[in-house]
């Protein structure tokens, strides 16, 4: 399997001004543009980590996934979610020949983060994407499991006062460890 980021995020989307007020950067850093490079790479080495973690796209790009194998004959879960919309399938035989599938062959559904146990929605249960209820037309046995994952946002702040990068490293592609703490309020 293989996740492939066909667009980045965009310069546009990234708070960079926030981020050097976050910074605290000394006279002169933070009303120049100079350091704009570097902390944008940061905030790309950030998101990138943060998503790695969590499977959450934070800012919306186009991906191409790249499968070998269903993993099983109901349905395959996406690598990241969430997930707006699918394109199109393509399906290439070993000969190397690609056939696109039918949209009527395949369907997106809503990223609940029920575990599915071959569940299907309002076939056993029902979802208020509103309010985040989930409704079993059935209630489970006594002593059934039932299991459920949930989003939600944590706050965060980097780990460290400053983050080590020299020039030669920023331009060769080297991405700094930025690591973050989470923010018990």
């Amino acid at each position: 399997m293989m996740l492939i980021e066909e667009t980045a995020v965009p310069e546009a989307a990234l708070p960079v001004d926030q981020f050097k007020a976050h910074l605290r950067l000394g006279t002169g850093f933070a009303d120049d543009d100079v350091q704009d490079a570097v902390l944008q790479s940061f905030l790309r080495a950030a998101i990138a980590s943060i998503e790695a973690r969590t499977g959450k796209v934070l800012i919306e790009r186009v991906f191409s996934w790249e499968l070998i194998a269903w993993r099983t004959g109901y349905g395959q879960a996406l690598p990241v979610a969430p997930v707006k919309a699918i394109e199109e399938v393509v399906l290439r035989h070993t000969s190397g020949s690609e056939v696109i599938a039918d949209p009527a062959h395949y369907r997106l559904e809503k990223d609940t983060h029920l575990g599915r146990d071959e569940q299907q929605e309002s076939v056993h249960y029902t979802v208020d994407y509103t309010t985040g209820i989930v409704t079993f037309l059935h209630p489970p046995n006594a002593g059934d499991a039932v299991t459920a994952g949930f989003e939600f946002d944590v706050p965060v702040r980097f780990d460290t006062d400053r983050i080590m990068v020299s020039v030669a490293s920023f331009q060769a592609g080297d991405a700094p460890n930025v690591p973050v703490v989470e923010i018990r309020v």
